[in-house]
């Protein structure tokens, strides 16, 4: 899906452009049956490894999401964002690094912590909620 063109371009700073919000029917025009198939995979490519080891794309993955079942050129374009941000970033990951071990003591008192944010009615199309939580155990997530 990315071509040379798009790699040759500098790499973001952010999983997608700052105050963007992707809305169902927006864009110039639907795309191909072919295009959105490409774009349907690459959504579920960002999912896949912001599940497992990016983390800090899950807001920009699931805009992309939301828009799925009728993806316009103005979505392709976010999703190419996201991905030349992923490939420019390789090295940003999660780490699980623990303030404390467990050394196998009953008595050991774990610190469980977490934080939550949301956005009532933020999303324009169906008026839902956006929320997000996160949890952490010994500070790592």
């Amino acid at each position: 899906m990315l071509g040379e063109a798009e790699t040759s371009k500098r790499v973001p700073r952010t999983p997608t452009k700052p105050g963007e919000v992707l809305h169902k029917g927006e864009g110039l025009k639907p795309l191909e049956p072919d295009e959105a198939t490409d774009f349907r995979s690459m959504v579920a490519l960002t999912m896949y490894m912001m599940q497992w080891s990016r983390p800090e794309i899950s807001n920009a993955s699931r805009g992309c999401a939301r828009v799925m079942s009728n993806p316009q050129v103005g979505h392709e374009e976010s999703v190419r964002y996201l991905a030349r941000y992923m490939v420019g970033t390789p090295n940003r990951v999660l780490v699980l690094a623990p303030q404390q071990v467990w050394d196998g003591d009953m008595n050991f008192e774990f610190v469980l912590s977490g934080r939550s944010d949301s956005d009532y009615a933020a999303c324009k199309d169906d008026r839902r909620s956006v929320t997000g939580s996160r949890v952490f155990l010994e500070n790592a997530p």
